[in-house]
């Protein structure tokens, strides 16, 4: 099979950076980032080398990922280890026994124009590894936000070289992925959830569909989430402790940003462009 993608050793490099200060917190040690686009093309970023070589040099026939197996993907999270097609998937296997890659978690967010894939896993003796995922899902996408921010370049670099995978599309038996996982199994008192804020910084949110290239800083993202909760522009600043006509200026400029003219638009237009995932975020980081 023709190598599809130039995963380059670089490029991993900067993404295992990027992950290092969380991998550190959290016991996880693998992270990959996929973008498959409507058409079909994608983009792919990993902190591992080896597997990412591993990967684009098999026949299709034997490269089973999540990706190629989802026909209409929906926003969920599946844990490997609770679904058995997935742990009796020969990839799988491979990624465990060869390149020390299990135990891991897949969330899947479908944007308008492309799906995002974020792949996290850990090392063969670190079963445990999947209380933490049920009770840190929020932290799994604040870091997703968190990788979007600090891979920017890296993202925008990758679009350029889009590659496709020639194929036929794999199935899991027709099976509904909503009900793949019990993701909605939160069990709280299983295991301490980590502070996101102890390693996750995010400066820019950035959006997703047709205006992913667009971000709000911080604290428009603060101001607009408040909007959501039906908060006025001086509940706002009581809360965030600014003048009132700050946050009119930060709403002024997300509404440039999202070329909307007033409020109700600009807050519509914000949920088509992803912003439920920051709001999420913000929420859990601001508990």
């Amino acid at each position: 099979m023709k190598k599809v993608a130039d995963i380059s050793k670089e490029t991993c490099s900067k993404v295992q950076d990027i992950c290092a200060e969380f991998f550190a917190v959290s016991g996880l040690t693998y992270f990959n980032f996929v973008r498959v686009f409507d058409d079909g093309t994608r983009i792919c970023l990993s902190n591992n080398y080896e597997w990412m070589q591993f990967v684009f040099s098999q026949d299709l026939s034997y490269k089973i990922i999540f990706e190629e197996r989802i026909q209409y993907p929906v926003t969920t999270y599946l844990i490997w280890d609770m679904v058995p097609t997935i742990k009796e998937d020969l990839l799988m296997q491979t990624a465990s026994k060869d390149f020390d890659i299990c135990h891991g978690v897949t969330l899947i967010l479908k944007h308008d124009g492309y799906v995002d894939f974020a792949y996290y896993a850990t090392s063969s003796d670190n079963e445990e590894i999947n209380i933490f995922y049920i009770n840190n899902f929020h932290v799994l996408n604040i870091f997703l936000l968190y990788f979007i921010e600090k891979a920017q370049p890296l993202i925008l670099e990758a679009e350029r070289h889009r590659f496709k995978i020639e194929g036929r599309t794999l199935t899991w038996d027709n099976q509904n992925v909503e009900n793949m996982s019990p993701i909605r199994a939160y069990v709280e008192s299983m295991s301490e959830q980590i502070s996101p804020t102890d390693s996750l910084k995010i400066k820019r949110y950035y959006l997703s569909g047709n205006i992913k290239n667009t971000y709000l800083s911080k604290r428009e993202a603060e101001c607009l989430a408040d909007l959501f909760d039906g908060l006025s522009a001086k509940e706002i600043a009581r809360k965030r402790n600014i003048s009132a006509r700050t946050v009119e200026v930060h709403i002024e400029h997300i509404k440039l940003k999202l070329k909307c003219s007033t409020k109700s638009e600009m807050i519509n237009k914000a949920k088509i462009c992803g912003f439920e995932q920051i709001y999420k975020a913000i929420k859990s980081i601001n508990k």
